[in-house]
C-alpha cells in the first residue's frame, strides 16, 4: 500500500533544499539528463523532483544512488554545503 512521504518541517527545509539544489547543480555539471541520473541511481524522475524540490525527507541509501550515479564522493558532498 502506498504511503505518501512525510511533510517536512520548516526547520529542516533549509538544509533540504540546499542538497536538493546541490544536487541539481552537479547533474547540470556533468550534462546528465534527470532520466538517466535516475536510471544509474535507480530511483523514480518523481522520486527525484521530491529531492530536488526538498519535499522529502530522503534516505540514506538513496542519496548514496544519486550521488555515486553523478560520481561524487559523498563526505565531499557535504562538506561542499554552503550554510
Amino acid at each position: 500500500k502506498y504511503v505518501p512521504p512525510k511533510k517536512v518541517k520548516p526547520e529542516h527545509k533549509v538544509f533540504l533544499e540546499a542538497v536538493g539544489s546541490r544536487v541539481e547543480e552537479l547533474r547540470l555539471k556533468k550534462g546528465m539528463n534527470v532520466s538517466t541520473l535516475c536510471k544509474k541511481a535507480r530511483i523514480s524522475r518523481y522520486s527525484y523532483l521530491l529531492i530536488q524540490n526538498s519535499d522529502v525527507y530522503w534516505n540514506s541509501l538513496t542519496m548514496l544512488s544519486v550521488l555515486s550515479a553523478l560520481e561524487e564522493d559523498a563526505m565531499r558532498f557535504f562538506k561542499s554545503l554552503k550554510k
